[in-house]
């Protein structure tokens, strides 16, 4: 039977890393409406929303970073089977993708011929989160895992040399932080795909994911259609890709955290077997021995 310390430590990781990501997309969000400068694209000197943020998201990465292998480091985990919701919202995080894929083929249209690598590379993003619906084989999800770990380098690539924005802009630092939670989430779910993940290593990344892809990604998309943020960067579709990988990571979590206990009553109920079997008392080997042995030996006497 499943435990109840192993139950509350799946529901304590899942709710403190959905409200230490809440808390920290409102608060980015509030620093960019009340405390950035658009036109400089930095926030304004001895601003203490922008203070609180970024203590918030150090904490919160060193917290899943202790707390991780201390609570999972034992432990074992296991997707379930995708349900109807799962797939419902695995199209949603193919459709998040779609602006990304739109601004791309636009870019495309106007003779952007490097452009025409991310239209590729959005379609098999959007077709990694549907590899559960078509149930796609597994050297498949392999590829679709490589070619979204490909994208997500080149649009790091283009954010650090994209000469419009400053080296060390804060929207351009966490941006580049994000991708790579995002692509350290990627390999953990490529992992996962070929049965060699780690319980804890997983579940930070999916923590950390969740965390950096949605507080870079949620503020920024509403700053600049707000007019907060500077339109020199073109690489605001790329957000959306951020934003996919967080609503994915928080999916991956939902069904590890409250569709998974029958996957872990099997698992410890085919330890207790394998105990009870390795367990039995060795006189009942002597007496069936007995048993079969009866009939020899009377046909012996008789002789």
């Amino acid at each position: 039977m499943i435990t109840p310390k192993r139950s509350n430590a799946f529901l304590a990781y899942f709710f403190s890393a959905l409200g230490v990501t809440l808390t920290a997309v409102g608060l980015r969000t509030s620093s960019l409406f009340f405390s950035f400068d658009s036109e400089l694209g930095y926030y304004s000197t001895g601003a203490v929303l922008p203070i609180i943020f970024n203590a918030l998201l150090v904490v919160g990465v060193l917290f899943f970073v202790v707390i991780s292998p201390i609570w999972f480091k034992k432990k074992s985990i296991q997707l379930p089977t995708p349900t109807a919701t799962h797939h419902a919202l695995s199209i949603i995080c193919a459709l998040i993708c779609s602006p990304a894929l739109v601004f791309n083929i636009i870019e495309v249209v106007k003779k952007d011929r490097h452009s025409f690598m991310f239209v590729a590379l959005a379609i098999l993003c959007m077709a990694y989160f549907l590899s559960d619906l078509f149930k796609f084989r597994t050297d498949i999800k392999l590829l679709l895992s490589l070619a979204f770990l490909i994208d997500l380098t080149a649009v790091l690539a283009a954010s650090y040399f994209d000469q419009n924005v400053q080296m060390n802009a804060p929207d351009k630092i966490l941006f580049g932080i994000a991708c790579v939670s995002a692509m350290l989430f990627i390999v953990n779910e490529l992992r996962m795909t070929v049965g060699t993940t780690k319980p804890a290593v997983y579940l930070f990344s999916a923590a950390c994911a969740s965390l950096l892809c949605a507080t870079s990604s949620i503020p920024s998309i509403i700053a600049y259609h707000a007019g907060r943020l500077p339109e020199s960067n073109g690489l605001y579709s790329e957000y959306y890709i951020l934003l996919s990988v967080a609503v994915f990571s928080i999916l991956r979590m939902i069904m590890i955290t409250f569709g998974s206990k029958n996957t872990a009553d099997t698992v410890c109920n085919d330890h207790s077997n394998d105990n009870a079997v390795h367990s039995e008392d060795p006189n009942t080997h002597i007496a069936e021995e007995a048993e079969i042995n009866a009939p020899q030996d009377e046909e012996n006497f008789k002789e």
